[in-house]
């Protein structure tokens, strides 16, 4: 009886592990069960052979200045409406940040050249060596750019290193909470965001570059399916210069932190750490269904300390706005 009982314990589980394994596993993407599935998938699979083609290079704006505490912050408060203090400058130090992090770039980039050019098969002559060897100018076409100042002040050091234009994408300034569509008070800060002359009399040694196609009103991060801001700018950049399959991106906190977690499927609050000026790549497949692939940062982000007393904040000042299960 006992071994009876076992035996049917056993195929009660069995049943059990089977009704799981047909649930969680045997599922296609239209949500079908049976025998045909798991051929369906291969299928889906066998189809699904593009590359990650597009390099995507996303940076963090530099330090804010309603994130420190001094005299630069008192004045800011002083001069600065409150309608607009949703959008803060970068500090002193925040443009020195920038300033170093383009020239980082410059710099891996140049060696970057350098490997590549080592390791190619093809041998050169002295001058057909020195040009390949030499750092590359213009690794982009352009920087494109959350609309927010904070962001645009930190492209426009890569647009003077680079020798490029900055153009705003309105779904990179969507990332942030100040300005995320489920925050409540979103809607009327983007009326109070700066136009594009003051932002060119705000930073004269960038150049900027209107793109209609690349400036979407109402476009938010990430839609529905998955499908982002970044992945259509990397279409576009490809579709507009196919021999170019990398693109710059200047924006906030939240936009390296949700596509980290978009690419290594990570639970929706798993801390990544995001400091200032820190930069992200990615590895994008912008054929059939998009997909991410997470490369790591270029220089590795150290503990975030703040130059004040405490830590730096980890967390948008606006966080606080958003509905409980958005934060």
């Amino acid at each position: 009886q006992n071994e009876w009982m076992k035996s049917g314990a056993q195929q009660e589980i069995s049943k059990k592990m089977m009704k799981l394994w047909k649930r969680y596993v045997g599922r296609d993407r239209g949500g079908r069960i049976g025998s045909d599935c798991g051929k369906e998938i291969a299928n889906d699979a066998e189809k699904d052979t593009a590359p990650y083609s597009t390099e995507v290079f996303l940076v963090r704006h530099a330090e804010r200045v309603d994130e420190i505490r001094g005299d630069e912050q008192v004045q800011w408060l002083e001069t600065t409406a409150k309608e607009r203090r949703f959008d803060p400058p970068l500090t002193k130090h925040g443009l020195q940040q920038s300033s170093e992090a383009a020239s980082k770039l410059a710099a891996y980039f140049a060696e970057r050249g350098r490997e590549e050019a080592k390791a190619s098969p093809i041998c050169l002559n002295d001058s057909e060596e020195k040009a390949q060897t030499a750092p590359t100018l213009k690794p982009f076409d352009v920087i494109f750019c959350s609309p927010l100042l904070r962001c645009v002040q930190t492209a426009a050091a890569y647009s003077c290193t680079f020798g490029i234009p900055i153009t705003l994408v309105p779904g990179l300034g969507e990332a942030c909470a100040a300005l995320d569509t489920r925050n409540p008070k979103s809607e009327e800060r983007w009326n109070h965001l700066r136009d594009l002359e003051e932002l060119k009399q705000l930073c004269p040694t960038a150049t900027f570059r209107s793109n209609s196609d690349a400036t979407k009103l109402g476009e938010v991060f990430i839609g529905k399916g998955g499908a982002t801001c970044l992945g259509r700018l990397a279409r576009l950049s490809g579709a507009q210069n196919p021999s170019r399959k990398r693109i710059l991106v200047v924006s906030h906190r939240e936009s390296i932190r949700h596509m980290v977690r978009l690419a290594q499927q990570l639970h929706p609050h798993q801390p990544v750490s995001t400091p200032y000026v820190c930069m992200a790549m990615f590895k994008c497949k912008t054929e059939g269904q998009e997909k991410w692939n997470f490369q790591g940062f270029v220089a590795e982000p150290k503990q975030k300390t703040s130059r004040f007393k405490g830590p730096q904040l980890d967390f948008d000042p606006h966080s606080g706005e958003l509905p409980p299960q958005a934060v």
